[in-house]
């Protein structure tokens, strides 16, 4: 079983709080007239994306440690249950708490967006009709890493189970459909998945297989290429959406294949953050949402000087929410179905749980 790698894991935690820090940003930016949202934050998406490429080829030894059922099912069992459960609550909140819901992006159920949510199939947003999103609005990203799931698991079938013919076969599947995105404005879901975002997923591969073979022996020259990418991402000025894998996903690439190179020391709130991660990203709009409409009743409505105070409070808010939920739903449901799992593939290699 392939050994975790702790800055991977911090660099979760660290992108999972960028996307709460940014979502923060828009909130200010609707609450405070003038207020400019730094729309670089957004990027810990794009590192999510890369960090799934590279867990998935270090975790399954390139596609070679086990059946492409065993991967699938393992995937889904890891994402689906928290997903499910949060979407049903933003049909709870939509049905009997709608203020909460429209501060969401989220104001009413159809039935089907809702199964087109639950079962990670791109539809159109009955309140944004140019946009895919999902009836929870961060789940896009989960659309996006399901197909890429399923798009693996066909790939080590297809393979063989050989791990230059599953990083192939991916690759190769995942750049003809960004070219086809890039050569032609497809409607609809095609549209969706030939977004040249999905080449991320293939940067993080590339950069784990590079990673195996050579790595940054020089600490500070690694440090100094994770402090540079992290500059890079922050600075770097916003261009054409189209263009996104190239201001965000290449940097991501450099990032998180420096911060596998850094021998990190010990931090266990970074550490906290990454096994919370997921739970952070699918829960923090609705806590967001809960501070802001709290705030706007009891809190001070004019002066950019309490701007500090409610970021504190938002982020503050999140992260110990994002903490019970992981330590009380999260983390025993997946427990529990990882030990169904492994009573019925026993000999079966548990590395793709990372």
């Amino acid at each position: 079983m392939p050994k975790e790698i702790i800055g991977i894991q911090y660099l979760r935690g660290m992108s999972a709080l960028s996307v709460v820090f940014f979502h923060i940003e828009l909130q200010l930016a609707h609450i405070y007239e003038g207020y400019k949202a730094l729309e670089s934050l957004q990027a810990g998406v794009d590192v999510f994306f890369v960090i799934s490429g590279f867990v998935m080829y270090h975790s399954t030894n390139g596609g070679s440690a086990l059946t492409g059922r065993e991967f699938f099912v393992r995937r889904i069992i890891r994402i689906v249950p928290l997903y499910w459960l949060a979407t049903l609550s933003m049909v709870s909140i939509i049905v009997f708490v709608p203020h909460l819901g429209q501060s969401v992006k989220s104001s009413f159920v159809n039935l089907d967006h809702l199964l087109a949510s639950l079962f990670f199939f791109p539809m159109t947003s009955p309140v944004a009709p140019n946009l895919f999103l999902p009836l929870l609005p961060t789940g896009w990203t989960l659309n996006y890493e399901m197909f890429f799931y399923s798009l693996f698991a066909v790939a080590i079938a297809c393979g063989a189970r050989r791990q230059g013919r599953v990083v192939t076969i991916v690759v190769a599947a995942l750049g003809a459909l960004a070219l086809v995105g890039i050569l032609n404005d497809a409607p609809g879901p095609l549209g969706f998945y030939t977004d040249p975002i999905v080449l991320e997923f293939c940067f993080g591969m590339i950069a784990a297989s590079v990673w195996r073979r050579w790595t940054i022996r020089s600490q500070p020259v690694a440090c100094a290429v994770f402090v540079l990418a992290c500059a890079l991402i922050i600075s770097l000025p916003i261009v054409d959406p189209a263009y996104r894998v190239l201001r965000f996903g290449l940097v991501a690439a450099a990032l998180v294949f420096a911060a596998a190179c850094i021998s990190w020391r010990s931090f266990n709130f970074l550490k906290l953050m990454g096994d919370v991660s997921y739970t952070m990203y699918l829960s923090h709009m609705f806590v967001l949402a809960a501070v802001v409409q709290v705030w706007r009743r009891l809190g001070p409505q004019v002066g950019s000087g309490h701007i500090p105070i409610l970021y504190t409070v938002a982020v503050l808010t999140v992260i110990c929410g994002s903490i019970v939920i992981w330590r009380l739903i999260e983390k025993p449901i997946d427990a529990a179905l990882k030990s169904a799992l492994q009573r019925n593939w026993a000999s079966t290699p548990d590395a793709a749980m990372s």
